[in-house]
């Protein structure tokens, strides 16, 4: 999902009189001078509409800047844009990352019923996101007894939450029997 916020109420016209030729660049009022995208769509950025009275194709380039602020940070993008008469203007915009998906678990183990002696281990589980590394995974665990200290069930928690806040959280139920033999 896309948000654009457009703050752009005027026409830029770049004029150009080079060896007895008139052109001009004109950068579209409707280019989104500041932009807010999801992270994983950083690199999907299109160009800016621009035209030119000269003849022939535009060439378009950009120099990003990366500023901390926000949960990802902000990118200043300059665009150079040239026609084919060597005439240049830039234009700036500025790209501010945002995410708004939850982390993923390695995996999400299932509910079980085991004996008493059958306990599985814990599993060793990590989490990955489209936007943040390196996250760490919480782990809590709480075992339920009844009133005579037999133990009846344990509830695992695993969580992690990215850069951003989002949060991705999975609980396994393992509920205990105790077979007398």
């Amino acid at each position: 999902m896309k948000t654009y916020l457009l703050n752009v109420s005027w026409l830029i016209i770049v004029t150009f009189f080079t060896n007895n030729i008139y052109s001009q660049i004109t950068i579209n009022p409707n280019n989104s001078v500041e932009l807010s995208i999801n992270c994983d769509e950083y690199e999907e950025t299109t160009t800016p509409m621009v035209s030119s009275t000269c003849e022939g194709e535009l060439s378009f380039t950009f120099e990003d800047k990366i500023y901390s602020g926000g949960c990802l940070g902000t990118i200043e993008r300059i665009w150079t844009v040239r026609d084919d008469c060597n005439n240049t203007t830039t234009v700036q915009q500025f790209i501010k990352l945002k995410d708004n998906t939850a982390p993923e678990l390695s995996s999400y183990p299932v509910d079980l019923t085991v004996d008493q002696n059958q306990v599985p281990e814990v599993p060793s589980i990590t989490a990955s996101d489209n936007c943040s590394q390196n996250l760490s995974v919480n782990y809590n665990e709480v075992s339920i007894s009844d009133n005579d200290a037999n133990l009846i069930s344990i509830e695992r928690n695993w969580s992690v939450t990215d850069k951003c806040g989002n949060e991705k959280s999975h609980t396994q139920t393992i509920t205990i029997t105790h077979n007398e033999s």
